[in-house]
């Protein structure tokens, strides 16, 4: 969940998240991270040595999931943000590569409001009572428009698995009360 409330926090700073595939190493780390010219990255502490591996040029902004705050001090001063252009580019999705080099998608706050809308209105017909089930992995354009943005346009609960489980996958879901399921 931690990705998602990053991503929010982009939305509302006019900043663009850029996640990438987890399985990525060496030079196709590199090669992508590279890429976006990050001014700052927030990784998983168990993806910290694939990154130092690559060799990637690692921006000296570094914020790790679960990073204790326990030594902040005093009260962070109250911010008041404008809202973004709904044009801002809030993500930048790197396609697979499956035909040639991995390309970056840029995609605004406009498309993705779109798609969760047109998803939750037209595939799931979504409501606030439905449950929606995914294990896609959040550095996917169909986990954020599909799961995340549908979510969030039709206001309905959202349960995120880490992986799919085949065994597992139907018990999940009466479990959960799962309604709308993305696999």
């Amino acid at each position: 969940p931690e990705v998602i409330w990053t991503w929010m926090a982009c939305w509302k700073l006019g900043a663009a998240m850029v996640p990438l595939n987890t399985a990525l190493r060496g030079v196709g780390l590199a090669t992508l991270v590279d890429h976006t010219e990050a001014k700052a990255v927030l990784l998983d502490p168990q993806l910290e040595p694939n990154l130092v591996a690559s060799g990637a040029a690692i921006p000296n902004l570094k914020f790790r999931f679960g990073d204790d705050t326990d030594g902040f001090t005093g009260r962070p001063p109250f911010i008041r943000l404008e809202d973004p252009d709904p044009a801002t580019v809030c993500a930048i999705i790197y396609t697979s590569g499956t035909t040639d080099a991995s390309k970056g998608v840029m995609l605004s706050q406009t498309s993705f409001a779109v798609a969760g809308r047109a998803v939750a209105e037209t595939m799931a017909e979504a409501t606030v009572d439905s449950v929606l089930h995914t294990s896609l992995p959040l550095f996917h354009v169909a986990a954020l428009q599909l799961a995340i943005c549908c979510v969030l346009a039709a206001g309905c609960t959202l349960v995120l698995r880490e992986r799919f489980d085949v065994e597992g996958f139907w018990e999940d879901l009466e479990r959960e009360g799962a309604t709308i399921f993305h696999c």
